[in-house]
């Protein structure tokens, strides 16, 4: 199917894997959206056929009539002149000769296209009915009417339908056509091919038959070069004049001629580069018109990731191309080897290289159109000065730039991120661009070209992890160049930074704007957070002090950590003095207030958690808190705040505080656990009632069930660590992590916890490491071969049976599975309790897993021992399971020159000699090392573990 466009405009480019996407919307007219009628209209309009409306519509839905109708057909015929020569009297009553349509149905009617009614009226105000609409556009062809077996209608609808007229085309004979279907049939008819006299003489003697041309071809003076390839534009190619192009286009098979043509003014033919169409030639030598053929390529413009020998990655299409054998790439208009093009990638910052990349129809890279910009040349528009044609940005955490686009370049041009021209008055503030410099090939001129991108996102941020932000449920990447800011853009930070880092946990669950660049990924992050007023508790964790500000971190009543400024006023000093800016693993308990900016401008000290004594016991099953000093006090159930920091305070001396010991519990859950207690209540307003309970000693965690489930996917919100679980029994939900690294236990992997009051996750586990849980019952092995399989019971390799109760959660990586797609043959992880399988995960067999997967694990390692030297090639003995590697086995690996060794004295000489020389003095002893990024069988690095050096 041919997708048409109109040289007048600019090539409407989509960013993804649909290529040129300019289906359904007209390119000329504004309500124009059945993709037949778009392509016929605008294809006419460029033909000089038919005409829009001043508001820029065409009305497709409207009725035409008969006198309207037969001035398309003459116009088509290219008789528009010879119709206004031919304005006077008519062969039809009812056709004055001062119409306005008296010359079009007077040349209709000489050229056999119309013959009036048997009144010999012609009726030039009647709608035209598509029995009327098809009779003549046959006729137009050079068919008569007494050629056609049949009756009428019938007879000259059938030939219609024969000659592809109809195509695209719904209608009822005697309904009356509207100006979309007109449009449609008309176009149709103009790639008919005409009927000529070929034979003259008298009555019988002549001679008639179909030609090969068109009938554009005939009466237009129209030339189409079919499925051309437009190799060289002005930019790329010197040779060319700045209103020329060169395409190539098959002759006949496998034969190729190349042709360059002027292209008509006023339209911008950049994109053109690479593209097949069918390329249309008035008879002044003028490209006029391109027909892009959708089949034939795939245009995506996107940013490359990677340059892997001969295959290119992108990023939005997220998939990889080979380049096909006949492929021409340009970086900033000049032509340059693919290694040049992996130069670039390697050396871009941000998401990548951005680029026009075309593909054949084998899928193959045959164009690469590539422009380069380092960081300081993309950024976040603040304000566009249209009449000085100045545009103001920001560009990391640098504050603002300008750019000053009447003054420093030649020329510039505006794109948007779909290849779409844009004005300099489209750019609008928050806007993302690129700007690259080039120089014409032709013109010498010093030309920028200025990407942008207008691609945002409003909504909770919802969470995070290292790489990416969620927000409204849906995932996205962040890089190098990403920004953040909490006070809309007075404070601009990069979220790679410590800052960065702070405040993207004190935007987590705020509302933000999210700006995207052109690979879809995180630019930047900007919120106004609303700072909570009134008093709020928590255990200040670290206290530093500088001549610029001080800080505290705390441990809040939500369960995160937050640093905060302390405001240094005679509300927050006597406290914060108090505090030992040295102690890296400060117990205190605070009260305190924050401003509207954050700043935390009131402080009270509770308690110094080094003096133990200063607390009484309370007396577990009521609401009320006794202290010898203030006398009982209430509990307020409603609204207390509840610190358990039993596990916290009792960590070994010489080991650091550890937060993730810190639970916040519900006073129902409190009430009835005995220990070591303070309280907090609200005096200044004479409210006796307890706001705050810090239990220190005595409490046990709460809950602590045991729970299995599978590891979806592992993230970051607040400073925190959380993750998505399915857990047997209980469904899919996000979950805190308290006391386990998400780093250490994996996405797509079966898992075993507990969770305590509040439902988080503490002490979960992976792998076989399973001691806490064996008493409870519950397992989890790995690498388990399916041998037998009986209805809701399989057997496996540990010669055991186990059944499968029918709620078991079962995957194959972040898909959900049946019983049914667990196979004999197939190799598993599983949790178990007892004999019942509760999780099983679907996973590769471990003797089929290639080289490429065992090489690497989250570290790029893989811990082993030196067995043997033998030569150039060491056999090792793997230590841990890994990725088809198993505890005991050896394996050879071989050392090349590109190998590396690190000992206890630093980078061993990079010989292969010398390497192994001092692996075989390793192999004498037990020594543990880690082989590092394994390429196939040969070593790229090898560290020497000298903590567990004998």
């Amino acid at each position: 199917m041919k997708k048409l466009l109109s040289l007048v405009l600019v090539l409407s480019l989509v960013l993804g894997s649909f290529g040129m996407a300019f289906a359904a919307p007209s390119q000329n007219f504004t309500d124009v959206s059945d993709a037949n009628v778009a392509e016929a209209v605008d294809r006419l309009q460029a033909f000089g056929i038919v005409d829009g409306y001043e508001d820029g519509t065409y009305r497709p839905d409207q009725e035409i009539s008969r006198e309207e109708f037969a001035k398309l057909v003459v116009e088509a015929l290219g008789l528009g002149l010879a119709a206004e020569a031919a304005m006077g009297a008519t062969q039809f009553p009812d056709v004055p000769g001062n119409w306005w349509s008296a010359g079009y149905v007077n040349t209709a009617a000489g050229q056999g296209v119309i013959m009036g009614d048997p009144s010999g009226n012609f009726r030039p105000q009647d709608t035209v009915s598509y029995a009327e609409a098809l009779t003549m556009l046959v006729r137009a062809l050079g068919y008569r009417d007494e050629w056609l077996s049949g009756s009428w209608p019938g007879n000259f609808v059938a030939k219609a339908a024969e000659l592809d007229i109809t195509d695209g085309v719904r209608f009822a004979v005697g309904g009356n056509a509207n100006r979309g279907s007109v449009a449609v049939m008309l176009n149709n008819t103009l790639d008919a091919n005409i009927v000529r006299q070929t034979q003259y003489g008298g009555v019988g003697q002549s001679e008639w038959a179909e030609t090969d041309q068109t009938l554009f071809e005939d009466k237009l003076k129209i030339d189409r070069y079919e499925d051309a390839v437009i190799t060289d534009i002005p930019r790329v190619n010197r040779g060319l004049n700045s209103d020329e192009i060169t395409f190539e286009w098959e002759v006949e098979r496998r034969s190729w001629s190349s042709e360059t043509f002027d292209i008509v003014s006023g339209f911008d033919f950049n994109y053109l580069l690479g593209l097949t169409a069918d390329i249309y030639v008035n008879d002044d030598d003028e490209i006029f018109y391109v027909e892009l053929q959708e089949r034939e390529y795939t245009v995506y413009y996107d940013v490359i990731e990677e340059i892997d020998g001969d295959e290119i990655s992108l990023v939005v299409a997220d998939d990889d191309f080979d380049l096909a054998d006949d492929y021409n790439i340009y970086i900033e208009n000049r032509t340059q080897s693919i290694r040049d093009l992996e130069e670039a990638v390697e050396e871009s910052n941000g998401p990548g290289l951005f680029a026009k990349v075309v593909l054949d129809r084998n899928n193959k890279v045959t164009l690469v159109d590539a422009y380069v910009w380092n960081e300081l040349d993309a950024g976040v528009v603040t304000d566009v000065d249209t009449r000085e044609e100045v545009i103001e940005f920001f560009r990391g955490d640098e504050g603002e730039s300008d750019l000053d686009l009447a003054g420093d370049p030649d020329v510039y041009y505006v794109f948007d991120a779909e290849g779409r021209a844009m004005d300099l008055e489209d750019i609008d503030v928050d806007d993302v661009i690129y700007i690259s410099e080039a120089k014409n090939r032709s013109t010498g001129d010093d030309e920028w070209y200025i990407f942008v991108v207008q691609n945002s996102e409003f909504g909770e941020l919802e969470r995070y992890r290292n790489d990416e932000i969620r927000v409204n449920g849906k995932n996205y990447d962040l890089n190098n160049l990403s920004t953040i800011s909490l006070d809309s853009d007075d404070d601009i930070v990069m979220i790679d930074s410590q800052d960065g880092r702070e405040k993207l946990e004190d935007a987590t669950d705020e509302d933000v704007i999210v700006l995207l660049d052109m690979a879809g990924q995180v630019r930047h992050v900007r919120t106004d957070v609303e700072q909570t007023s009134g008093s709020l508790y928590g255990v200040v964790t670290r206290v530093s002090t500088s001549a610029i500000r001080d800080e505290i971190r705390i441990y809040n009543a939500e369960g995160r950590e937050v640093v905060y400024e302390v405001d240094d006023n005679s509300d927050t000093s006597d406290a914060f003095g108090s505090m030992d800016a040295s102690d890296r693993d400060a117990r205190y308990l605070v009260e305190y207030e924050l401003d509207s900016d954050g700043i935390v401008d009131t402080l009270t000290l509770l308690a110094d958690l080094g003096d133990a004594s200063a607390y009484d016991n309370y007396d577990e099953g009521t609401d009320v808190i006794g202290r010898s000093a203030l006398g009982n006090r209430t509990v307020d159930t409603d609204s207390v705040v509840v610190f358990n920091l039993t596990e916290y305070l009792n960590t070994d001396s010489d080991d650091y505080l550890d937060v993730d010991e810190i639970e916040i519990i519900t006073w129902d859950d409190a009430r009835d656990e005995d220990g070591f207690v303070t309280y907090v209540y609200n005096i200044e307003e004479g409210d006796r009632r307890i706001k705050a309970v810090f239990f220190l000693s005595g409490m046990d965690p709460i809950g602590d069930d045991v729970y299995a489930g599978y590891m979806i996917e592992s993230y970051r919100r607040g400073g925190d660590d959380y993750a998505e679980i399915d857990v047997y029994g209980k469904g899919v939900s996000d979950y805190y992590i308290d006391d386990a690294p998400v780093g250490s236990i994996g996405d797509e992997r079966v898992m075993l916890f507990r969770l305590n009051a509040d439902g988080e996750v503490r002490r979960a586990v992976i792998g076989v490491d399973v001691d806490d849980y064996n008493g409870d019952g519950f397992y989890i092995e790995t690498g388990l071969k399916v041998t037998g399989k009986d209805g809701r019971y399989i057997e496996l390799n540990d010669d055991a049976e186990y059944r499968v109760p029918t709620n078991a959660l079962i995957y194959d990586e972040d898909d959900t599975k049946s019983l049914y797609n667990v196979r004999v043959g197939d190799f598993v992880d599983i949790v178990r309790e007892n004999n019942e399988i509760l999780v099983i995960s679907i996973v590769e067999d471990p003797d089929t897993v290639t080289e490429d997967d065992r090489d690497l694990d989250e570290e790029g390692t893989v811990a082993a021992s030196v067995y043997a030297v033998d030569g150039n090639t060491v056999t090792f003995e793997i230590l841990e399971d890994y990725h088809g590697y198993e505890a005991g086995d050896r394996e050879d690996f071989v050392i090349t020159r590109d190998s590396a060794l690190e000992t206890e004295e630093g980078l061993v000489r990079r010989t292969v000699t010398s390497i192994r020389r001092e692996l075989e003095e390793l192999a004498e002893i037990t020594n543990d090392v880690i082989l590092d990024f394994v390429n196939g069988n040969e070593i790229e690095y090898i560290l020497i573990d000298f903590a567990d050096r004998d």
